[in-house]
């Protein structure tokens, strides 16, 4: 199920699930793919900002944009926002080097949680999101005590 956010760009198709996971899934392998997503998360880490964390389904099963391109323009973002609240991603792939990808994901996990899904694994990748979800909530409950 759904709420009612979503965006279709031609590159990317956004929504927002139930408990407030943010769903992307990449449309086509382009540059413009990754231009999409970076600036939804630009959005998304203002918006977040009263949550306390961004949680992200993101799908690039069928489609994947360009590593190198995605992990620099990652990092700016990273820059530009060093006070953004935390990230939790759920990448689900199907990419045959994807030990690779994990290793260049790294520059981004400062303050982001980035992991890795199988495409059959759609179920355990929104329970890890809500697993996180959980443990930020509590963190801020005993915190507000």
């Amino acid at each position: 199920m759904t709420n009612s956010s979503s965006l279709t760009s031609g590159a990317i198709i956004y929504q927002v699930l139930d408990h407030d996971i943010h769903f992307v899934r990449f449309e086509e392998s382009s540059r413009q793919s990754a231009t999409s997503l970076f600036q939804l998360l630009e959005r998304l880490y203002v918006s977040s900002a009263e949550a306390g964390y961004l949680c992200m389904l993101i799908d690039s099963v069928d489609e994947a944009v360009p590593i190198t391109a995605t992990v620099r323009d990652g990092i700016a973002l990273e820059n530009r926002y060093p006070q953004h609240v935390p990230v939790f991603v759920a990448l689900m792939h199907h990419h045959p080097l994807a030990s690779l990808l994990d290793v260049m994901l790294r520059p981004l996990r400062s303050k982001n949680q980035i992991r890795l899904f199988a495409p059959d694994k759609r179920e355990q990748a929104i329970a890890w999101l809500l697993e996180r979800q959980n443990a930020i909530r509590a963190t801020h409950a005993a915190h507000s005590t």
